[in-house]
């Protein structure tokens, strides 16, 4: 994972022909994760994107890198996680639309807070369509008439 987003990097900067973190044109944040199912590990690599882990109902939050790719030097790396990861574990990866989502009553971000809360209340749903459709109207609520401001993009996975 952090071998992508180093190549990610590279492009980017290559492209856009930034030269530091002070002249960001273009970036993103985003994790990736590759799943050892056979030795229950999970490596990851995040550009300001945390990894979610609910297990026994409590979150374990896996916090990646502080900069997005377009901000890093073109002579660091990013960091590589590797994480164990137990039966029945839920692994969420998303992109930071969902919390920074504005709505509710005084048109503010749904928030990284509300969002834990909302993943562990989605794991105790007995199916995959069920857990989709929680976080589906729970957004849709909370926009309101509102309209989308950024990407959203919400994946879990259940360790079996």
């Amino acid at each position: 994972p952090a071998s992508i987003l180093n190549f990610i990097n590279h492009a980017v900067l290559s492209k856009t022909h930034q030269k530091d973190a002070n002249e960001v044109i273009d970036g993103m944040d985003v994790v990736f994760a590759r799943f050892d199912l056979e030795n229950k590990k999970i490596s990851l690599a995040g550009a300001r994107n945390p990894v979610i882990i609910v297990r026994n109902g409590e979150i374990l939050e896996i916090k990646t890198d502080k900069l997005s790719v377009g901000q890093l030097k073109e002579n660091d790396s990013f960091s590589q996680f590797e994480i164990d990861i137990h039966s029945h574990d839920n692994i969420y990866l998303f992109s930071d639309g969902y919390a920074d989502q504005k709505g509710g009553s005084e048109n503010k971000k749904f928030m990284l807070s509300e969002f834990r809360k909302l993943l562990i209340e989605t794991t105790l749903l007995s199916s995959p369509e069920k857990q989709k459709e929680k976080v589906m109207s729970t957004l849709i609520n909370w926009m309101g008439n509102g309209n989308q401001i950024d990407d959203i993009l919400v994946v879990g996975v259940k360790i079996i």
